[in-house]
């Protein structure tokens, strides 16, 4: 039958999501380990054991747009490589902690690219791989099929990352942002 549009986004989110919830409970059960053995006194957050636990919880949410850029390439019918080079550009030193690092703003077209962390974030890498399915397909059907191994990925990198950096990631962003902002406020009232 016809689904409606709650089951079809619950429907989305679960083929997204269901390939790493492995992961994701594994790290989330690590961190709670971590914290109630630290609330007990059992375990001191500075010790090699503490720093290691917390370098195993953290790990998973951390690069979750790796993880994410997997399962979305799998959805996606999208190559899973150019997808995992889609996370590494989000995921580049340069993007999360240029202005710590005193780097110069980027300018695509003339737009500002925000260096800003994306680690953790789930929106931006979803957004970048549905794009990165399109114009793949787009530079397939115009680039002769005797060069397409070479050309069609760089081509789609070529366009999709800087389509990504200066607009998809920080809409992403910003939608994460206001979704947060109304889970919170649903939980509050």
């Amino acid at each position: 039958g016809k689904k409606s549009v709650m089951d079809r986004i619950a429907g989305f989110f679960g083929a997204i999501f269901l390939p790493i919830l492995p992961a994701l409970v594994g790290g989330g059960m690590i961190k709670s380990i971590t914290v109630l053995l630290t609330m007990l006194g059992w375990l001191d957050g500075a010790s090699g054991w503490g720093q290691a636990l917390n370098v195993m919880g953290d790990a998973t949410f951390y690069f979750l747009p790796f993880l994410l850029a997997w399962s979305s390439a799998k959805f996606f019918n999208v190559n899973i490589a150019l997808a995992i080079v889609m996370a590494g550009a989000l995921m580049y030193p340069t993007i999360m902690n240029g202005t710590a690092d005193g780097a110069h703003e980027l300018s695509l077209w003339g737009v500002t690219v925000p260096l800003q962390s994306y680690a953790s974030s789930v929106i931006p890498i979803i957004l970048a791989v549905y794009l990165m399915k399109w114009v793949y397909k787009l530079f397939e059907k115009v680039v002769p099929s005797a060069i397409t191994i070479i050309l069609v990925p760089a081509l789609t990198l070529l366009v999709t990352v800087p389509l990504v950096l200066a607009f998809l990631a920080p809409l992403g962003s910003h939608i994460s942002g206001v979704l947060a902002q109304a889970i919170t406020w649903l939980f509050e009232t």
